[in-house]
């Protein structure tokens, strides 16, 4: 690495340290579903907001993304991003407190949660291209994947006495309510040094010529990113089905407390920042193609595994390890994660943020799609929870081929470029 990959790395770390512990409260779900409850909502309308939280910023995101490669401001978008996102829920139980409408509060909340992931999106999908124009390029999924895992380390251990303590001090309500916009405003001032660390890495000026055309469809639709944009949207459909009902079955089925379950997810966050690099390291060896087809396998291995070993705590256990909710076990996430990478990387430079917004929008209304097939699935199989996910076992092995697909139409494509460079060079 150059000293100036180097320094990059450093400021990039504190930045992910920081904004973590910032966005511990705000980006938690356990958290904001407390808070949700105590705001009094009707159950049935938990959707409305959390299906804004998905779709609205992907569109957002997609609809822009064409014309801000023209902005170079790349390191302003990221900070202000993650600043926005984590003091926007600051309002949420402020406005509770207040003798607004039980049906303009919920309206209200479905737009700040929006907002604030429209901003978390923005942030997100701009720092992959800080990332990937300041490291080095041999090694950017490795120090990618150790970044992004950094991200939910931190916040998810702050996360876990800020927990208990809300749910002991904040019995009523109102207490709570006060409480949470206390801790919110506390925690959101870890944000400041992240904002100085980010802003001290200089990004390279992208010239005229290459930057962002408005919406390049026919320079991302190329064979490697369709494979990859098909493969985004199945796992977005299997994540949807997977995370509708799971927490909903360890905690009715198996009885597993709140306070595991956050144990659990603090657990995986540390596994994927030990483990995560090593990934990266292979995907940055292997290539895209393969490491994905590899992940996929073993995603569809300990799920027919697990479905055929409910009652086996080991085996449970493995899944939650590996696949948790279809996004937050080790291989999933780590396979979300190259998703978003290669959209990048195998994308001209002139439409990385096109290729980054189709992606997210494609993973956005394939988790949507999940999330409303979900329901009906799950009333067809009369309530079976066990039954349920013996279907939604199905969806890996259908990624699993497409990405054998994928590896098989890329290899043969690296032999055809080979054999004809050697034609070249012997004319």
């Amino acid at each position: 690495m150059t000293d100036q990959e180097h320094f990059a790395l450093k400021q990039l770390i504190k930045f992910h340290f920081f904004t973590s512990l910032a966005i511990s409260l705000a980006a938690n779900w356990a958290v904001t579903d407390l808070l949700m409850l105590k705001m009094d909502f009707d159950l049935a309308k938990f959707g409305v907001v959390k299906g804004n939280m998905f779709l609205v910023p992907a569109v957002s995101y997609f609809l822009v993304s064409g014309f801000l490669g023209r902005l170079n401001k790349d390191i302003q978008i990221c900070q202000w991003g993650y600043f926005l996102r984590v003091a926007l829920p600051i309002v949420l139980p402020l406005l509770a407190l207040t003798d607004i409408g039980k049906e303009t509060l919920l309206w209200v909340t479905a737009g700040i949660m929006a907002v604030g992931y429209t901003c978390a999106m923005f942030a997100n999908n701009t720092l992959l291209k800080i990332m990937q124009n300041t490291l080095p390029a041999g090694e950017l999924n490795k120090r990618a994947v150790f970044l992004n895992s950094l991200l939910g380390v931190p916040g998810a251990l702050l996360c876990i006495p800020a927990v208990w303590f809300l749910t002991r001090a904040g019995s009523e309500p109102k207490v709570f309510l006060i409480w949470f916009a206390i801790l919110q405003t506390t925690v959101v001032l870890f944000e400041y040094p992240a904002i100085r660390a980010i802003g001290k890495i200089k990004m390279p000026q992208m010239p005229v010529a290459a930057q962002n055309k408005a919406f390049p469809f026919r320079h991302v639709l190329t064979r490697n990113l369709c494979m990859l944009f098909s493969l985004t949207i199945l796992h977005g459909i299997w994540m949807g089905l997977c995370a509708t009902y799971f927490v909903v079955y360890l905690l009715k089925n198996d009885g597993i407390s709140p306070s595991t379950i956050m144990w659990i997810e603090a657990g995986l966050s540390v596994f994927a920042l030990l483990a995560g690099p090593c990934f990266g390291k292979l995907v940055d060896k292997w290539g895209y193609p393969l490491t994905m087809t590899a992940c996929s396998a073993l995603i569809a291995a300990v799920s027919f595994l697990w479905v055929r070993q409910f009652t086996f705590t080991p085996v449970l256990f493995l899944f939650c390890a590996t696949v948790y909710n279809g996004n937050n076990g080790f291989l999933s996430s780590m396979l979300r994660q190259s998703e978003g990478l290669a959209s990048v990387r195998l994308a001209p430079p002139a439409c990385a943020e096109f290729s980054v917004g189709l992606g997210a929008l494609l993973f956005a209304l394939g988790t949507v799609a999940g999330c409303f097939f979900a329901g009906s699935l799950y009333t067809r199989l009369n309530g079976s929870l066990e039954e349920y996910f013996r279907w939604c076992a199905r969806g890996p092995v259908i990624m699993f081929l497409l990405s054998a697909v994928w590896l098989a139409v890329a290899r043969r494509s690296a032999m055809k470029g080979k054999e004809n460079e050697s034609l070249e060079n012997a004319n």
